[in-house]
């Protein structure tokens, strides 16, 4: 039996050693106790954000979390010299000044220096440099400085971006504190709705460390409705150092006994198996257990381009969650206009799609119709948070492609386990998985999940509203014209009536989703199969079954091979990876094959299917 993850909104806080003198994490914004000088008087590349005056601004770094952010990318090309100066502080006994930051792109790092003054805050009076950063770290970065040579006296602490002609850097969380041990989470869900049919289900989540002691261990508990403690040490694999963070899974799971409101308790404790004066340990929160529900597939699209330097810390945080939740999500690309000339496979229906979300900047992501940020700023608990919420409509989607007339077709069916209603539409994008024609300025050299077409177009396929366990099936088809050609640049885009953009066809999958359009949510979203060298009759006759799905244990493989062809069945990841494999030689003849899934974890899985130079591959959901 797979088990069901729940992730927990808590807010740890772990003393042992005095409070915070000082700290600042701009969740509200630009502080008002805070001096802002912009010393350089520079025009922004971006305006909007940084009018000339205002050299620091505040922006939203995840669900509830805000960073000061500065730039130092001017038109005409710059130095900037744009200061943040914290209020006056009086440092205690074991103080340190910790704070994180981070570079926008790795490629146009931006640095500064953190200066102190023991008067006031005027510029001049800034006469010790306690760092310089050449170029920060694209990925948030800790520091810390001893605070002991100004114990007792009044300083002020300026952060200056200094930078030219870079882009933009990040600041948060500023604290002078002699804290030893200070945790908290970042983002971390709890659903508020979800079938019992999911369970058992993992209590999970993450911690941040804030104090100045590297954690090793510590202890995680949860009750459930006021009932016994069960309580687990969680050893980290690594050493959690300051800003710093950890996701946790408790190794019991909860199977809820029938439906109803839960009340879960979740408390942290004993770390390093020293801290016994814990403070604000506990969160309460409440989960309502229905009889049933489906399993959610959330849907990434994201607008990018090979011409924008921030896209590269985009794309690479969103791969890194990707990679390490690999069957937990569906993705689509829009390859953007701008920045510059452009992207060279940027598409009109990609255009459509900037339209229809106001997409004003890149990256940018959306997750189900929502979250609308930068794609640098999604965390695992955006994922989570989707992949948690509840969700009625079962979808399936079958893609078959014929190789001599690079024509497509998609077959999808939807099944509603409830009355769905809402201004509804059914969208289809045919995407490459990896281009590496589309190289640009910033460095990058390969590309996932581009959208190559949009079926029938941007407009998609209107939907009347669902009737619980009425099925509803839609069929799209193109034929991509023409020959390949790499255009110039976003301005010469591909005419789809003349040619197209396909680096490799057999490299195709449909990414398929229902969407409100009015409220922007996407109600469902998967990966499609994938049908290559024969049309689906063909198929349906020789690969005649794959059962069951969803599958707990095995999933079993029934066929009937007239031909005397090698086979070959793998499971992978929807990122490609083969996880298991077994060449059966000939198989002649109705055969059932059986695969073993039991030591997987629950999600999106894609069983392959080979038999001479066809294959199959069809999606299937472990649970």
């Amino acid at each position: 039996m797979k088990k069901f993850t729940l992730l927990f909104v808590m807010a740890f806080a772990f003393i042992t050693m005095s409070a915070q003198t000082y700290s600042e994490n701009f969740n509200n914004g630009m502080p008002s106790n805070m001096r802002y000088i912009d010393n350089d008087g520079h025009t922004a590349k971006y305006p909007g954000t940084w009018p000339v005056g205002t050299p620091w601004a505040s922006m939203k770094r995840a669900a509830g979390d805000s960073m000061a952010i500065s730039t130092s990318y001017y038109v005409p090309a710059a130095t900037s010299d744009d200061w943040m100066i914290t209020p006056k502080i009086t440092p205690v006994t074991g103080d340190y000044l910790a704070w994180e930051a981070m570079a926008w792109a790795a490629s146009y790092a931006d640095g500064y220096v953190v200066k102190l003054s023991t008067t006031d805050s005027a510029m001049a009076s800034f006469t010790t440099t306690l760092l310089t950063v050449p170029a920060e770290q694209a990925d948030w970065t800790g520091h810390t400085i001893d605070m002991t040579p100004y114990v007792g006296q009044s300083v002020y602490i300026a952060f200056i971006n200094n930078s030219t002609d870079m882009y933009v850097l990040s600041i948060d969380n500023i604290m002078v504190m002699s804290n030893q041990f200070a945790a908290k989470a970042t983002s971390v869900i709890l659903p508020t709705k979800i079938g019992k049919n999911l369970a058992p289900f993992v209590i999970s989540g993450s911690m941040v460390n804030q104090g100045l002691t590297s954690l090793t261990s510590y202890e995680l508990s949860y009750s459930i409705n006021g009932g016994a403690a069960v309580t687990s040490t969680i050893t980290p694999t690594n050493a959690v150092n300051i800003y710093n963070s950890d996701n946790f899974s408790h190794p019991t799971t909860w199977t809820p006994t029938a439906t109803g409101i839960y009340t879960i308790k979740t408390w942290i404790g004993n770390l390093n198996g020293s801290n016994a004066n814990l403070l604000s340990d506990t969160v309460t929160s409440t989960v309502e257990i229905i009889a049933s529900s489906v399993q959610r597939n959330p849907l990434f699209e994201t607008f990018t381009s090979s011409t924008c330097g921030p896209c590269v810390n985009g794309n690479k945080n969103l791969k890194e969650i990707f990679d390490a939740n690999p069957n937990m999500w569906v993705c689509v690309k829009y390859q953007m206009s701008w920045p510059g000339d452009g992207d060279s496979y940027y598409t009109s229906e990609g255009g459509d799609r900037r339209t229809y979300y106001g997409v004003t900047s890149v990256p940018h992501q959306y997750i189900d119709g929502g979250f609308d940020g930068n794609s640098g700023s999604v965390t695992k608990g955006d994922l989570m948070d989707a992949y948690y919420n509840v969700c009625y409509l079962e979808m399936t989607a079958d893609m078959t492609y014929s190789v001599s007339g690079k024509y497509v077709s998609v077959n999808t069916t939807m099944t509603p386990a409830a009355d769905i209603n809402g201004n509804l539409k059914l969208f289809v994008a045919i995407v490459e998985k990896k281009t590496t024609g589309n190289v640009g300025s910033n460095g990058e050299t390969e590309f996932h999940w581009v959208m190559k077409k949009m079926l029938p177009d941007a407009n998609g396929t209107t939907l009347a509203n669902f009737t619980s366990g009425n099925a509803v099936s839609k069929h799209n088809d193109y034929a991509f014209n023409g020959n390949y050609r790499l255009p110039n640049n976003a301005k010469d885009p591909i005419d789809n009536a003349t040619e197209n953009s396909v680096e490799e066809f057999d490299d195709l999958i449909a990414v398929v989703w229902v969407q409100d359009v009015t409220t922007k949510e996407v109600i469902q979203a998967v990966f499609s199969s994938v049908t290559v060298g024969m049309d689906e009759a063909e198929r349906a006759s020789i690969i005649t079954n794959i059962y069951p799905n969803p599958a707990t244990d095995n999933v079993n493989i029934e066929l009937n091979n007239q031909t005397n062809e090698n086979v070959e069945i793998s499971i992978m990841n929807n990122l490609g990876q083969v996880l298991s494999s077994n060449n059966y030689g000939s198989l002649i003849g109705t055969q059932k094959v059986t695969m073993d899934v039991s030591n997987l974890v629950k999600g999106i899985y894609f069983v392959k299917v080979q038999i001479g130079e066809k294959y199959y591959v069809k999606p299937i959901q472990v649970n």
